[in-house]
């Protein structure tokens, strides 16, 4: 029998997708989030590196437009794109998923809660509307609070997701559409971009340094939660 791996748990499968979450022994060690637990969407038949090569990231990123496959397809027809997605999938994402094939983590015993009262990094990696929104529900309502964003959010499907995950958005436009949709919304600045009305700098970026003399990393913040406001940051190269 293999050991079972106690920092993490499978909340939820099917075919494709699996959703592990971890941390529960070992806190993260991710400067930007803080000590969350994480939660990953992940393609269970390929490493992340080659589903996301092949474009079987699709199972867990939906049409998110920072998948690797979409920015090479629209950079070769001289379009503009956002930057490609950046999680480093050889790392932290793979080692998730290679402890999973190795069938080392346990399922969830709902009849537990190992996570009341902790932080929740929803979609370390992966898209979490992909999880049922009961299971969302019922770990953020015991959690001591949660960030989230979807990509997916101008789908009707997703709307019930709201009320948990911020809107992903990667223009002044799509924001504005976001808000008029009900959505909190996080939006990606270019460098020539500046924050509209309504928006706050993320507490983790240096602008927020640089204008308030200090950050926050994720797990103190919690501002992204689909409840508490929109979300502006910086992209740096």
């Amino acid at each position: 029998r293999k050991p079972m791996n106690q920092n993490g748990v499978i909340l939820w499968q099917d075919r494709n997708t699996v959703v592990i979450l971890t941390g529960l022994k070992r806190p993260s060690r991710n400067k930007a989030t803080g000590a969350m637990l994480q939660v990953f969407i992940l393609y269970k038949h390929k490493h992340p590196v080659l589903a996301a090569r092949g474009g079987l990231d699709r199972h867990v990123c939906g049409n998110c437009p920072r998948r690797p496959i979409l920015v090479k397809l629209k950079k070769d027809r001289g379009l503009d794109t956002p930057r490609k997605c950046y999680v480093e999938l050889a790392k932290s994402v793979g080692a998730v998923w290679e402890c999973f094939k190795r069938g080392s983590y346990p399922v969830w015993d709902k009849d537990t809660t190992p996570f009341e009262g902790k932080v929740i990094r929803w979609g370390a990696y992966g898209g979490p509307e992909k999880i049922p929104v009961g299971i969302v529900r019922e770990i953020s309502a015991a959690s001591a609070g949660w960030t989230g964003y979807t990509h997916q959010w101008q789908n009707p499907a997703v709307d019930k997701y709201r009320e948990f995950f911020m809107a992903s958005t990667e223009s002044e436009a799509e924001h504005r559409k976001a808000k008029g949709m009900g959505w909190m919304s996080f939006r990606a600045l270019r460098e020539h971009e500046r924050l509209v009305r309504g928006e706050e700098m993320c507490m983790k970026s240096k602008e927020h340094e640089e204008a308030c003399g200090f950050t926050l990393d994720c797990s103190s913040c919690l501002k992204c939660n689909g409840r508490s406001g929109d979300v502006g940051i910086k992209e740096h190269n």
